[in-house]
């Protein structure tokens, strides 16, 4: 499961909001520094569950304030560098509703009703799928930009549209395999077991049992 954060530590309000995920792929760069390569050494694709919500940072409170989907969009793409059209939303030749083979990028453009007030957290979670092409060892690199106006509202001229990227964040395929021993019970729930009795494994290539033994 990917976490994009965007916390606002400014003294105003963030409005306008829009975030763009570039997933990983080999040879990728920044969504907003182009130039800086990402170093991905394998693809991930958009799955599925994305869920958001707007937390409180400034108390211990755990409390989510969830938002539907009246209160933004999500749309994919294939392409891997972005202008500004695409973060405003007015761009729609390459952005489709749902993720199609080919596809590296993803937007999420959020309704105006949406702040994100000062001490606040907006987080977006949602899941990844590691490709075929992932080999033991190796690492993909995910960031994303997103753009926001924020300003003293009572100084229009004051209120500035900016971006930001924070740093990637990677997933790393272990060395070797690791093979966990665990018990569950009829429920699904892991359940306590005698440490002295004695598990046999199978590994098999494919992704069934009707595979390869390897």
């Amino acid at each position: 499961i990917y976490t994009n954060n965007i916390e606002n530590l400014s003294g105003y309000d963030f409005t306008g909001l829009s975030m763009i995920d570039l997933m990983p792929i080999p040879g990728d760069t920044g969504v907003l520094n182009q130039s800086r390569e990402r170093d991905s050494e394998f693809t991930i694709s958009f799955l599925e569950s994305l869920e958001l919500y707007i937390c409180d940072s400034s108390t211990e409170s755990t409390e989510k304030t969830l938002l539907d989907n009246t209160q933004y969009y999500i749309q994919f793409s294939s392409k891997v560098s972005f202008t500004d059209e695409d973060f405003d939303g007015t761009s729609s030749e390459e952005w489709h509703d749902e993720w199609q083979e080919g596809d590296k990028s993803f937007r999420i453009v959020f309704d105006k009703s949406v702040v994100l007030k000062t001490k606040h957290v907006l987080t977006m979670e949602y899941k990844g799928h590691i490709e075929a092409d992932a080999d033991p060892g190796e690492i993909a690199w995910n960031s994303f930009g997103y753009q926001y106006t924020a300003g003293n509202p009572d100084m229009p001229a004051s209120l500035q549209k900016l971006k930001a990227e924070p740093p990637k964040v990677g997933v790393k395929i272990p060395e070797k395999a690791i093979i966990k021993k665990v018990v569950l019970d009829s429920s699904g729930a892991e359940a306590a077991y005698d440490e002295e009795v004695t598990f046999n494994f199978e590994l098999y290539e494919g992704d069934t049992a009707s595979g390869e033994k390897v």
